[in-house]
């Protein structure tokens, strides 16, 4: 039997011998990709259905094309019964690629090429459509990376080096890393060359193939690189840059760099370019040439003595405030002198807003025992020595209670370097024959830069004017309160936009896990373990969630069984759920999605850190609520926040009560 298919893209036909049957693949992949000669997946996978041998030949001259029927060649003659050999007679690139790897044994033309490179689409729509398109070509890569994995001692971090590098192999360099077993013969680079690869937005068309593509002979050159190399037709020849797309976390990530350090022009070229964080955020230091950068030190700015804590007042600071702006006196002494010391050492971007400035370390008052030996004093302030203005902000914080960190007295724009692949080991014997794979650990960044957050609140004159103790503190916990509520909202549910940080639940690469109602002691289960799958279940692990989510899970069983316990154990403030702290606040939101979800947030809290850089400024207004007899007091403080790594956290989606 002898059947031979009429299409040009690609030929099945059985051999006189029965047994074996023989697939052309010479023309693009994708008919509607591209063109009518494209090849259509739907026609291949129906064709080959009807191929009953027990070898089929492969032979592959390909530039690639549609992923998408590339992928489902692949799949079906995956499938398939017979026993695969592909032959690489020209080129296997693209897509082209995978396919060839179809084959139980792969065997190359010892001119002939292998590339691969990252996956690329065009997208038309607004910047969610873009995003969508960014992380479906992102997951598109990693299917692309499982399917080389499977032939080839490379690791993830190799493969998308070499992916997003556009990496053109020779026959026995794709040996050598495992694309190909064996090589013989010699491919007719004429017919490699007949593609139009420009179109493919190829950055990196051999020389030979460019050459021969252009009309000229093919023994000009012996070898993929030639002898002969005519410069100007070679760079005449070259295809224009076309804009690689990378995921949206890392181009985020790039564009925040460009922006915080005064590059924001060069973000676009970076991001097209598809340079690595790691390699701008080289490149953003090379250009600042500035000393290396500094962590935080000092706890605080300012430090002041015990004698100085004794003798600061913030509700004086606060009437001082108030004579000046009425003409009756001007802001001055100890508090004046603390104030100009911090402004001294704040972040030369920080604009000041008119006020004065506190310093972070202000310690807690209570009242002292009645002197008897000096009958002239009374009630006398002093301090306890514990708590301070940082310690009622820590206390009151949600987020800081769960563990994220906290970094006060900073100075300037801090970077931390995360780690975000390591050194992997194989075990050999004595003599193993081959080299040890290498492997390389790689980093990525994560930056605090200064961001303005402010509350407002006020008093009466008459308050300030108390010299109690109880009205000192008071004043103290006003700002202390609403600053760390202020944290807690950027912290879980900060949008980016206008300044503001992104919070958890809107960092990139943050886990998710749908709950479709009410939560299951299964799907929190579920939430735990996307981040064990991550490496992720350690150090400050715990839950923040609302309290009305609190309250049903605690009238929610684990199972239906007789005795079972409740999902949510202890008290509706603070308690246990799935083995770890749960803490549960009105800062978490419960409109959500459709506007009714609860927000639920799992994760190692220590991975969250809270930047502070060194005071708050106070501005006193005595006009605004004049008619009320208040003094209306705003305070502004320098904060960010940042997730050193995404996925070290779990959201929940859709939970609802």
């Amino acid at each position: 039997m002898k059947k031979e298919n009429s299409k040009t893209w690609y030929s099945i036909k059985a051999e006189s011998d029965s047994d074996t049957a023989e697939i052309l693949i010479y023309e693009e992949i994708g008919k509607s990709y591209w063109d009518e000669n494209g090849i259509d997946a739907k026609t291949f996978v129906k064709e080959l259905g009807n191929i009953k041998a027990k070898q089929i030949n492969l032979r592959i001259n390909s530039p690639g094309g549609s992923v998408y029927d590339g992928l489902a060649i692949y799949n079906a003659l995956k499938r398939h019964d017979a026993n695969i050999t592909t032959y690489v007679d020209g080129i296997a690139a693209s897509i082209a690629s995978v396919i060839a790897l179809a084959g139980d044994k792969v065997v190359m033309a010892d001119n002939a090429l292998f590339m691969i490179h990252n996956p690329w689409g065009v997208c038309i729509g607004d910047s969610q459509e873009m995003m969508k398109t960014a992380e479906t070509l992102d997951k598109v890569r990693d299917a692309i990376i499982t399917t080389y994995k499977n032939r080839t001692a490379l690791t993830d971090d190799e493969l998308k080096k070499a992916m997003n590098e556009e990496t053109w192999y020779s026959a026995e360099e794709a040996k050598e890393v495992g694309f190909c077993d064996e090589v013989e013969g010699k491919a007719n680079l004429q017919a490699c060359a007949r593609f139009d690869l420009n179109k493919f937005g190829f950055l990196k068309i051999p020389n030979a193939i460019l050459h021969i593509s252009k009309g000229n002979s093919p023994e000009l050159y012996n070898n993929l690189g030639g002898e002969k190399m005519d410069k100007d037709k070679e760079e005449e020849g070259k295809p224009e840059r076309k804009i690689q797309v990378m995921g949206n976390a890392e181009a985020s990530e790039i564009v925040k760099l460009a922006n915080q350090y005064g590059y924001p022009d060069k973000a676009a070229d970076w991001v097209a370019s598809g340079k690595s964080v790691e390699v701008v955020a080289k490149e953003i230091l090379s250009m600042r040439k500035t000393d290396p950068i500094v962590q935080p030190g000092s706890e605080y700015v300012v430090n002041l003595t015990d004698n100085e804590q004794k003798q600061y007042s913030l509700a004086r600071a606060i009437m001082n405030a108030v004579n000046s702006a009425e003409g009756k006196g001007t802001f001055s002494g100890f508090e004046k002198d603390v104030s100009d010391e911090i402004a001294k050492k704040l972040p030369t971007s920080y604009k000041a807003k008119g006020g004065f400035f506190v310093p972070l370390n202000l310690r807690n008052v209570r009242a002292a025992a009645l002197d008897s030996k000096t009958a002239t004093k009374g009630l006398e302030t002093v301090f306890d020595q514990p708590g301070n203005l940082i310690e009622m902000l820590r206390n009151t914080s949600i987020v800081a209670r769960l563990g994220a960190k906290i970094l006060s007295g900073l100075t300037s724009p801090i970077t931390f370097v995360k780690q975000t692949g390591a050194l992997t080991i194989a075990w050999n014997g004595e003599n193993p024959g081959s080299d040890v794979s290498e492997s390389n650990i790689t980093f990525g960044t994560v930056s605090l830069s200064p961001k303005t957050c402010q509350g407002t609140t006020a008093y009466s004159r008459q308050l300030l004017a108390q010299s109690s103790f109880d009205v000192e503190n008071l004043v103290r916990n006003d700002f202390a309160i609403s600053h760390a509520l202020g944290w807690d909202l950027a912290a879980l549910h900060g949008s980016g936009v206008s300044n503001e940080p992104y919070g958890i639940y809107n960092v990139a690469g943050v886990n998710s896990k749908a709950m479709g109602g009410t939560p299951t002691f299964a799907k929190l289960v579920d939430m735990t373990t996307e981040c064990a799958l991550d490496n992720a279940l350690l150090g400050n692990l715990g839950w923040a969630s609302t309290p009305g989510m609190a309250g049903k899970m605690m009238q929610t069983l684990v199972a239906s069984a007789a005795g079972s316990a409740m999902i949510w154990s202890g008290n509706q403030v603070e308690g246990l759920m799935i083995g770890y702290k749960a803490l549960a606040s009105n800062q978490v939101k419960k409109t959500l999605g459709g506007g009714s979800d609860h927000g639920i947030i799992f994760g190692n809290w220590s991975d969250l850190i809270i930047g502070m850089w060194g005071a708050m400024e106070l501005i006193v207004d005595v006009y605004a609520k004049k008619k009320q007899g208040l003094i209306e007091v705003t305070s502004f403080q320098m904060c960010d926040v940042a997730v050193r790594h995404p996925e070290s956290f779990c959201v929940a989606t859709g939970a609802t009560i």
